[in-house]
């Protein structure tokens, strides 16, 4: 019988660094950091949220992010290693730990959690997870 020990976590390699998945922990860190994550992962217009505040938002939190995903969540010198990548750099890493995050999209995650009663069923919004061209 397969035990929790037996179950590998998957990783990926991005520019030679090992990538991983955000635990709960890492993700409610983040949130926490972040307030205004948890309105855009539901698929809502944050409150407060204009073109200042992402442009603000985004690298910081890109930062974080990337320090979380490669297995420094809140790390200071992470974060601003992470900050200096070049865009393309920082998507790649991105794209990497949401994919190990939520390997069945963030879409499904959310809809999951809707499930469960983690989160109210009016939280998200009716487009969430809709492709572009859909909603």
């Amino acid at each position: 019988m397969v035990g929790l020990l037996d179950i590998a976590p998957s990783f990926l390699t991005v520019q030679g660094v090992t990538v991983s998945g955000i635990s709960a922990r890492g993700v409610v860190a983040l949130l926490q950091d972040f307030p205004a994550l948890k309105e855009v992962l539901a698929g809502r217009e944050a409150k407060g949220l204009n073109g200042a505040t992402v442009l603000q938002l985004v690298p910081d939190a890109a930062a974080a992010i990337i320090a979380a995903g490669t297995g420094n969540p809140g790390n200071d010198e992470h974060k601003k290693a992470a900050d200096l990548l070049p865009l393309g750099t920082q998507v790649e890493f991105l794209d990497a730990i949401v994919t190990l995050t939520f390997p069945t999209g963030v879409g499904p995650f959310v809809a999951t959690l809707e499930k469960l009663g983690v989160i109210p069923k009016d939280i998200v919004d009716e487009n969430f997870g809709k492709e572009a061209g859909t909603k």
